[in-house]
């Protein structure tokens, strides 16, 4: 960018984005459940040979979408944010008449877009028809591109048509830069033009920096992370074929067929089945029966099933686990939870500092006069670093879960075993935040 002006295509990708969109578009799909792995099509399920549309349209209905990476996100949101979040200021709990609304739900999300996209933003922004900020989120495919005091977001936005209800979409493209250690925001339409471009201000004075704040699994980085889900996704994936595989044989072979011979090809006899007919057959050579399945083909993609159904509980235990190779008791295993970074654990911590990071640059661009200058503090609950659970016992309760064999009540009691609820905070109040979140994020 030179004095604002983009020297390259605003739309150019960055060399990492092409990958991780990819990785992010397959679990976003798996996290959002059968419709969208179905609507996909071949592009997870591939047709079989020379199979016509009709045949193919058969086989996508009869398969089976295993939504194991949708509960295992789920049950991991709801460990992490189960108990409400904590807002602190100068070591004071921040009332909530003087936090922006939906904080929580804020904190929810960002936890849960960090385990599904392993990157997820936070922008603070001014509102200028509220005369406040506001912290808007950016799923980790709007970044598209990144350098050295640049960042380009791609936004979908809304726009009235020729009357009040004919309402349309339109992409944008909205560069952050600090022109001259000044930020500058410019927003472009999809054709490269330049909408509008604004340089924000804080009590008369330009920002010095990015109000934006990158979170991966490894820190506050544009540099997008592998997805914390990615493997569990990968097995569900494979899980999904193997499932329309086993249907596609059960279709045709699960009932008998049955079978003549002896008869002439002329013969104009019609056959039917059931208690009420008797075939007569004109030669006495002639041979009737019942065509049934044997052989291990099926009970082969059963076991394939099982197996993976198997790996993809392991695998979202592991989420809870610090990455080893060295086989270690439950005991050991807790002592290394407590002292080290798990997966999970890396999320909160930096799913805590982001949005206190968001929080205090909104709050001291709104000058708020009972809010200290110091760093807001969000505090997210450790109790699942403290459960008593070894890996096999939380292997175990996901893969419950995952199968509804156990609701998220029982789930959730389980995890938070040595430290009870507050009193004010029940499993049920979360299971209610978590369920309407979650809705709010599929209309998004």
């Amino acid at each position: 960018i030179k004095s604002g002006i983009p020297i390259m295509p605003v739309d150019s990708f960055h060399p990492e984005f092409s990958l991780h969109s990819k990785q992010v578009k397959r679990c976003r799909d798996c996290y959002s459940g059968s419709d969208s792995i179905k609507s996909a099509g071949a592009v997870y399920l591939p047709r079989l040979q020379k199979q016509e549309d009709t045949d193919y349209s058969a086989y996508l209905d009869r398969s089976l979408f295993y939504g194991a990476t949708g509960r295992t996100v789920t049950a991991l949101t709801g460990v992490v944010t189960y108990k409400k979040p904590i807002y602190k200021s100068s070591g004071e709990t921040i009332p909530p008449s003087e936090l922006p609304e939906n904080v929580d739900q804020l904190v929810e999300s960002t936890v849960r877009n960090i385990l599904i996209a392993g990157r997820h933003i936070l922008l603070v922004d001014y509102d200028d028809r509220k005369g406040t900020t506001k912290i808007v989120e950016y799923p980790s495919e709007a970044l598209i591109n990144w350098f050295d005091g640049v960042m380009v977001l791609k936004e979908t936005v809304v726009v009235a048509g020729r009357d009040e209800f004919d309402l349309t979409e339109e992409t944008r493209y909205r560069v952050l830069a600090l022109i001259e250690n000044e930020y500058t925001v410019s927003v472009y339409n999809e054709e490269g033009d330049l909408i509008e471009s604004y340089t924000p201000v804080v009590r008369g004075k330009p920002l010095d920096f990015i109000p934006a704040i990158v979170m991966t699994t490894a820190g506050i980085s544009c540099t997008p992370q592998k997805p914390p889900v990615l493997d569990l996704v990968d097995v569900n994936l494979s899980h999904y074929r193997s499932s329309a595989d086993l249907e596609h044989g059960r279709h045709f072979t699960a009932l008998p067929t049955p079978w003549v011979s002896g008869v002439s090809g002329q013969s104009d006899q019609e056959l039917y089945i059931g208690t009420t007919s008797a075939w007569i057959l004109p030669d006495p050579q002639s041979r009737a029966g019942f065509l049934e399945f044997q052989g291990q083909g099926l009970g082969s993609l059963e076991n394939a099933l099982k197996n993976k159904e198997s790996m993809m509980s392991s695998l979202s235990a592991r989420l809870f686990e610090k990455d080893s190779r060295v086989s270690e008791s439950a005991e050991t295993m807790q002592t290394r939870q407590n002292n080290e970074s798990g997966i999970l654990s890396n999320i909160a911590r930096v799913a805590e500092y982001g949005v206190s990071r968001a929080l205090s640059i909104s709050l001291t661009w709104q000058n708020e006069p009972t809010i200290s200058k110091d760093v807001i503090t969000v505090e997210l609950s450790r109790d699942y670093m403290r459960t008593p659970l070894g890996h096999s016992d939380i292997k175990a309760l996901i893969e419950a879960y995952q199968a509804d064999m156990i609701s998220m009540d029982t789930f959730l009691y389980n995890m938070e075993q040595g430290e009870k609820l507050p009193p004010d905070v029940t499993v049920e109040d979360e299971m209610s935040r978590l369920n309407t979140d979650s809705t709010t994020t599929q209309e998004k």
